[in-house]
């Protein structure tokens, strides 16, 4: 087993609080030492859910400046659950995550040349249709001979 004087900090985040639990006696059993709460300069590598992005762990829950000349390396959750299943410590290299934000490459239109292109993410309106809505045939909660078609305004 690689006994490794690594200090990590496990981020709760979208983990849940059995595999979190799991992921902390894992790195008792692989002398990892657990440092809560992230502190930057007290941390080698931050283990991350592979569900989250980059751009949004950095930034928004670390709350991180990504110019910062020094960011943990982003380890995957994987590295702990496929050590466990190893029964031995794995080199984290294969689980680091690369920290470059997602970029895609597009051409400029002057010169044909290739430039990086931040991606926007599309807005979400959280702003309710202002169609009413229909009750469905399937609602079991009202009876055969009432009508169906009402709104939910109607109802009331």
């Amino acid at each position: 087993m690689i006994k490794a004087a690594c200090r990590v900090y496990l981020l709760p985040n979208s983990v849940g609080k059995g595999r979190l639990s799991i992921f902390r006696e894992a790195c008792t059993k692989f002398s990892l030492e657990c440092v809560t709460p992230f502190n930057i300069d007290n941390v080698e590598c931050i283990i991350v859910e592979d569900s989250l992005e980059t751009n949004v762990i950095i930034e928004k829950i670390l709350h991180l400046d990504p110019s910062n000349e020094y960011i943990p390396q982003l380890v995957s959750t994987r590295w702990l659950s496929d050590s466990l299943r190893a029964q031995q410590l794995l080199p984290r290299e294969p689980f680091i995550r690369s920290l470059v934000f997602e970029v895609t490459k597009t051409l400029d239109d002057d010169n044909n040349a290739a430039v990086n292109q931040k991606l926007s993410r599309p807005q979400l309106n959280n702003e309710q249709s202002f169609l009413p809505r229909k009750r469905s045939n399937s609602d079991s909660d009202y009876d055969e001979d009432v009508d169906m078609n009402k709104t939910d305004e109607e109802l009331v």
